[in-house]
């Protein structure tokens, strides 16, 4: 008996290795799939020379309005850094638009689950900041941190505006 769990933990650990978390400095993992739209979405270079937003969502967000104004406003904000803000979920097009809501100016990128997992995403929701170079600048789980916003300002002000 003690065989075969032996042989399940070495096989749990091998999978837990091969899902990790991006953390800040390490390059974005490449990808590439279609917008809600039909547009094809390579990224990250398709966001190469300017910093980027890229939201994981998880398959349930509940409730996640307050999360897409706040980041509308920062992309707004920085508009004219041309911030992205890229939006991938494991929902269709159709279930992924009726989570986002109308009124925001975001890539929806559907049908991203495996990039979720690429990035070793956990809870309803991972936010990702990106640098000029396609790398994390920072990581942060927006329904879990209060302050959260003001980190993402505060790490975009950096990127576009270098001391």
């Amino acid at each position: 008996m003690r065989a075969p769990a032996v042989g399940l933990l070495l096989l749990l650990c091998c999978c837990a290795a091969a899902v990790r978390a991006i953390e800040p400095g390490q390059r974005a993992e490449s990808w590439s799939l279609l917008s809600s739209e039909g547009m094809e979405i390579d990224f990250p270079r398709i966001a190469e020379g300017r910093a980027a937003l890229l939201l994981l969502l998880g398959p349930r967000c509940g409730d996640c309005s307050a999360m897409f104004a706040a980041l509308q406003g920062l992309r707004e904000e920085f508009a004219n850094h041309q911030v992205e803000v890229y939006v991938v979920g494991a929902a269709d097009a159709a279930g992924l638009e009726a989570t986002v809501g109308a009124g925001h100016d975001f890539v929806l990128v559907p049908d991203g689950a495996e990039v979720g997992v690429q990035y070793g995403a956990s809870g309803p929701a991972t936010l990702v900041v990106l640098d000029q170079l396609g790398k994390a600048a920072m990581v942060v789980a927006p329904l879990g941190d209060a302050g959260w916003a003001d980190a993402v300002r505060a790490a975009l002000g950096r990127l576009v505006a270098p001391e």
